[in-house]
């Protein structure tokens, strides 16, 4: 990871290999299950006051292929582990927790589809060392009966939790926990093979017990058009 920041370049610029088996067993035609195992190596580039460099394994078992009737995705439950290269008093040294993946896919009657996705793990922070994510998601998409019109809808849910205990603007000590949530709507019309446009919105806002400055609503907007050749 290279930023071009040069804030985030600081905290974040870091080389990581991962590297371990799977092994899968197919239960029904169109449906697998699997168990995986991943080691991690993570090395910082510049010095952060944290000594961030640091290990991680991570044990997989799940499902994926054709789930049920109308069904397709993966879901996955496990567990990783991270522990840091130096040890440090300002910052948690080993974390071990429960993870999850799932992405499920429905053909709904009507040219419609709906997902749902949902994900928790360990995350390399700018703030201090990590922080445990979990995030909880819904789309919604639409085709109209002539091809041309596509509607998605989609709203996620994501909360962060932070390990170490710090002090908030109220003069609190507690652990940083932030709730983000996020809707949008984004629509693709197709006037030939070869000619879409599109437009999106989305509305992001994050809230957090720490500190007000950590708080923020962002709304984003985009046109395009895709020529295909």
């Amino acid at each position: 990871h290279d930023y071009n920041d040069a804030n985030l370049s600081t905290a974040l610029d870091r080389n990581e290999i991962y590297f371990g088996p799977s092994m899968g067993y197919q239960i029904f035609p169109k449906t697998s299950l699997f168990v995986q195992y991943m080691r991690g190596i993570i090395n910082y580039d510049a010095g952060t006051g944290l000594n961030k460099d640091n290990r991680t394994h991570s044990l997989d078992v799940g499902v994926k292929g054709v789930l049920g009737p109308k069904l397709t995705g993966e879901v996955r439950l496990g567990s990783a582990w991270k522990k840091y290269e130096a040890a440090s008093t300002a910052a948690t040294g080993a974390d071990n927790t429960a993870t999850y993946m799932l992405q499920v896919n429905w053909k709904a009657p009507l040219r419609s589809e709906l997902t749902l996705t949902g994900e928790r793990k360990l995350a390399e922070s700018t703030f201090n060392r990590f922080y445990r994510t979990s995030s909880a998601g819904l789309v919604f998409s639409k085709t109209c009966s002539n091809n041309k019109l596509t509607t998605k809808i989609n709203t996620q849910s994501i909360n962060d939790e932070y390990p170490d205990l710090l002090t908030s603007g109220e003069g609190a000590t507690k652990l940083r926990k932030d709730h983000t949530w996020q809707a949008g709507i984004a629509l693709d019309y197709a006037f030939t093979k070869w000619l879409t446009a599109s437009a999106n919105f989305m509305h992001r806002q994050r809230e957090s017990n720490l500190n007000a400055t950590f708080n923020y609503t962002d709304n984003t907007s985009g046109l395009g058009l895709k020529v295909m050749f």
